[in-house]
């Protein structure tokens, strides 16, 4: 009986960031501009070298190249004007991802993003026997406003086609859990990193003049960057000695950057993107490092917290529910009410005025980042899911 080999993989890979320029960034031994980037394309380039792949980033530019055996597509977000609403943006970039997948007929999809695009993309993956590995960095809630949603997309989770549903930490494996995933299809993974040892001593406020803070991240308004601007304003009234330094880009920097513009010049600064490396310093000089994210942000932990922990930087964080779930109020952090400028200030200057808590909050940090360990990396779920299918496609 003739013997019929199945077909190569053809691997479809969706994914937030800008894959040619992290490439092009390593090819000219640039900085990284996020913790373990390096190892994480290392790892897609692992995975793709030998195979027909499509590779899309929902981020940067938009562009079409060949890379190894396959294509690099670059489909952002459309940018419209002002008042119109961004879900249609987000749903021409779906329509325009969709397309190019269907055109592609992948027999693989890794999919890591999240909402509705990545409910399309389970959807098509079910009707066309593709086999998918899905990884998230965000918190899920079963009563949230998108419930809906949620539920639907736990549906396509726990069906057979998908082999892996992996997300950033395990509080936000617990909150996929918690919505009905299958435990056995869930894994908690961190960024390729060594393990985050407090290895630096704790801080006090002994030698220090100024209450520095730092916001690092992406500047859209349910990151709560406005209200860390808002608060420096008001601990400026206060008296306190107090600056800020801002590190990232985004719609609302705008917005943050006419808030700031009502106070002396010193006391609020901008540096957009900078390198991991330069983010770490400027955590490991500050005073503060604040975190005040928006309920209705999708996080699944942010390293600017973890790194913040590990420079034994007191966190200023809000309630979001990924943040309570995952850690215990004064415990490396201080946990404020979102969206409330007025409570990130009074956090700051009681601390500022406590020498002997303040110093005690830095030394906990050890624990906070204990609660947080992770032994499985992205790097080793990427390599253990290709070694499944090179050669042989179900």
């Amino acid at each position: 009986m003739l013997k019929i080999s199945p077909p190569e993989p053809r691997i479809a890979i969706i994914q937030h960031g800008d894959y040619a320029s992290a490439c092009r960034i390593f090819r000219e031994d640039l900085p990284e501009s996020y913790a373990g980037m390096k190892k994480s394309v290392d790892a897609i380039e692992a995975m793709i070298a030998d195979q027909e792949f499509l590779l899309i980033s929902l981020d940067g530019e938009s562009y079409r190249s060949t890379h190894h055996q396959g294509t690099l597509l670059g489909l952002p977000q459309r940018q419209l004007p002002r008042f119109v609403p961004r879900r249609l943006a987000a749903a021409w970039q779906r329509s325009q991802v969709m397309t190019e997948i269907r055109r592609f007929a992948p027999t693989h999809i890794l999919i890591r993003t999240s909402g509705q695009l990545a409910i399309d993309l389970l959807s098509y993956s079910a009707s066309h026997d593709a086999r998918c590995m899905v990884i998230f960095a965000n918190v899920f809630e079963p009563d949230g406003k998108n419930r809906e949603s949620t539920r639907r997309m736990i549906e396509l989770l726990n069906q057979p086609f998908v082999e892996r549903v992996a997300n950033h930490l395990q509080p936000a494996v617990d909150s996929m859990i918690d919505c009905g995933l299958r435990s056995e299809k869930a894994v908690a993974y961190d960024v390729d990193l060594p393990p985050r040892i407090t290895t630096v001593e704790p801080k006090d406020l002994k030698t220090t003049k100024n209450c520095e803070l730092v916001f690092a991240g992406n500047l859209v308004n349910s990151k709560g960057g406005a209200d860390v601007v808002r608060a420096t304003a008001e601990l400026h009234r206060r008296g306190v000695p107090v600056r800020l330094s801002v590190f990232g880009d985004g719609p609302d920097r705008g917005n943050l950057e006419r808030i700031a513009a009502q106070l002396p010049q010193e006391i609020v600064s901008f540096h957009g993107r900078q390198p991991n490396s330069v983010v770490g310093q400027a955590m490991r000089a500050s005073t503060f490092v604040c975190v005040a994210s928006h309920r209705e942000f999708p996080e699944g932990m942010p390293m600017t917290l973890t790194e913040a922990l590990a420079s034994r930087s007191p966190v200023i964080a809000s309630n979001h529910p990924v943040f309570v779930r995952a850690f215990e109020d004064g415990e490396g952090l201080r946990f404020v009410p979102e969206k409330q400028p007025q409570r990130i200030a009074d956090a700051i200057e009681q601390l500022w005025n406590d020498p002997a808590e303040y110093r005690r909050l830095s030394e906990s940090t050890t624990q906070a980042l204990d609660r947080v360990k992770c032994r499985t990396v992205m790097s080793s779920l990427l390599k253990e899911w290709s070694e499944s299918f090179k050669g042989v496609c179900c």
